[in-house]
């Protein structure tokens, strides 16, 4: 799909798989996916729409991906910072099931109530619950400073978040400064 999905009904998801191939789409009304996919190489926005619930089915599959920490997918509320999205996986997610990285997450509350969803390399731009944002963050040293708050100093661009494992291999002389 290259437009945006308007959902006034209900569909039935059997086993099929929705993949928005366009840019910057949007999604309206509370819909059950089996399979939802939206891959990028250009630093799209997917927009879901604020107070909506969509779930992705029993023994599907959540993905969403941008190309790298340089072209990430934002995904956001339409009501960013006001109203969130409601996302849910039936199933437990883990990460055969939800395959979200290189992503910016802002206003997504996973309703779910079966465990965090996981976002790799992804950045937590705030109002997100019952997300883990995580992947290994190694420490380059290679900004303009020594601040731990310094993207530049991460391999992938971005700061660390609270679940992120960190390593630093000795191979750069500069040691962080927490900050």
């Amino acid at each position: 799909l290259s437009g945006n999905w308007y959902n006034q009904g209900t569909l039935n998801p059997g086993t099929s798989t929705v993949t928005l191939n366009g840019t910057n789409q949007t999604i309206n009304g509370s819909t059950t996916f089996y399979n939802l996919s939206n891959t990028n190489d250009g630093g799209d926005t997917l927009t879901f729409h604020a107070g909506d619930t969509f779930t992705i089915a029993s023994g599907g599959t959540l993905t969403l991906s941008g190309s790298s920490h340089a072209s990430r997918l934002t995904v956001q509320s339409d009501d960013t910072a006001v109203t969130q999205f409601n996302i849910s996986h039936t199933d437990v997610p883990t990460t055969s099931n939800v395959d979200v990285e290189y992503v910016v997450l802002t206003d997504s509350y996973n309703s779910g109530g079966n465990g965090d969803m996981i976002a790799v390399y992804s950045v937590d731009n705030g109002l997100n619950n019952f997300w883990k944002f995580g992947g290994t963050f190694i420490w380059t040293g290679g900004g303009i400073d020594t601040n731990w708050s310094t993207p530049e100093n991460w391999d992938i661009g971005t700061v660390p978040g609270t679940a992120a494992d960190v390593l630093f291999d000795g191979t750069t002389g500069a040691d962080p400064t927490k900050d």
